[in-house]
C-alpha cells in the first residue's frame, strides 16, 4: 500500500513533487491515504506508477475510508492499475489508473486543473471515485484507457454527486462509458466538451453512459470514433432520466448517433 508515502491519519501536503515508478502490491502505486487528508499542488508529476494487486486499484493514488483529497495543478501521466481477481464467481476489475476514491468522508473531493494521459485500468482509466462527492474543473483528460468501463471517469454508488465543469476528454478509450461511466451516481456536467473518444460495445457502449438522474449543460459532443463497432452513441441512458440543456451534438460518422435511451420510462 503506497509504496512511496503511506498515512492513517493526518494533514499531509504534496507541493511539486515527481512520484514516478513506484510499484505497490496493493492499492495506491505512490500514494496510500486512509483517514486524514491529502493536497497535491503546483506541478506535482505522478507517472509510471502502477498498482499490480489490491482490492481496488489507484495507480497513483488511492483514498479510502474517512479520507480527502485535493488535486490542482498536477499532472498524471501513464499511471496503471490493471488486471482482474475473482471473488466467487465474480470477475473485479481493478479501478482508478491514477487516482482511486473509495471515500467516505462527507467532505467533498476535489480536483482542478491537472491533466490526465494515457492512464489504464480496468475500470476508469484516469479517475475512479466511489463515495460521496467528487468536484472536478478546468481538467483534461487524454488517451486513457480501461479494459471494460469509464476510458477517463468512472463513478458508482447510490450517494455519488459527480461534478465535472470546463472539463475537455479526448481520444479516451472504453467497452462502455469511452469518456465517463456513471453506476448508480449523479452526473453533473457543465461547459465541457467530448471529441474522438472511443467506445467498443456496439449499441450500449456510448461516450458517457449514465444509469441514473444526470444534468447536461453547455457541453459539446463531436467527432467520437466508431471504429471498433458498428454504431455508437455520444450519450447512452440506461433507466437515466437525465435532463440536457444549451448542448450541441455534432457528428460527421451517421453510425454515431446522440443519444440513446433504454428501461426508461
Amino acid at each position: 500500500e503506497g509504496s512511496a508515502i503511506l498515512f492513517r491519519n493526518g494533514t499531509w501536503t504534496v507541493t511539486n513533487t515527481v512520484f514516478k515508478n513506484n510499484t505497490s502490491v496493493s492499492n495506491g502505486g505512490a500514494i496510500y491515504a486512509n483517514t486524514g487528508s491529502i493536497t497535491i499542488q503546483q506541478n506535482s508529476l505522478f507517472e509510471g506508477n502502477e498498482t499490480t494487486a489490491g482490492s481496488v486499484g489507484g495507480g497513483a493514488v488511492y483514498v479510502t475510508t474517512n479520507a480527502t483529497i485535493s488535486v490542482a495543478g498536477s499532472t498524471f501521466r501513464s499511471n496503471k492499475a490493471n488486471g482482474s481477481y475473482k471473488d466467487g464467481t465474480t470477475t473485479i476489475h481493478r479501478k482508478g489508473g491514477a487516482i482511486g476514491i473509495s471515500s467516505s468522508a462527507g467532505t467533498a473531493n476535489v480536483i482542478n486543473s491537472s491533466t490526465f494521459v494515457s492512464n489504464e485500468s480496468g475500470w476508469g482509466g484516469g479517475v475512479f471515485v466511489s463515495g460521496k462527492q467528487l468536484d472536478m474543473s478546468d481538467c483534461s483528460f487524454k488517451m486513457n484507457t480501461t479494459s471494460n468501463r469509464g476510458g477517463a471517469v468512472y463513478g458508482e454508488g447510490a450517494n455519488l454527486r459527480l461534478r465535472i465543469d470546463k472539463t475537455h476528454f479526448s481520444a479516451n478509450a472504453s467497452v462502455q462509458g469511452a469518456a465517463v461511466r456513471i453506476t448508480n451516481g449523479v452526473l453533473y456536467m457543465n461547459a465541457s466538451t467530448v471529441t474522438d473518444n472511443k467506445p467498443s460495445n456496439n449499441n450500449t457502449g456510448g461516450v458517457l453512459y449514465l444509469e441514473k438522474t444526470s444534468f447536461i449543460n453547455n457541453c459539446c459532443f463531436y467527432d467520437n470514433d466508431n471504429s471498433a463497432a458498428d454504431w455508437v452513441s455520444d450519450i447512452v441512458l440506461n433507466g437515466a432520466a437525465s435532463t440536457i440543456l444549451n448542448s450541441t451534438i455534432v457528428e460527421k460518422d451517421s453510425n454515431v448517433t446522440g443519444i440513446r435511451t433504454y428501461n426508461t420510462s
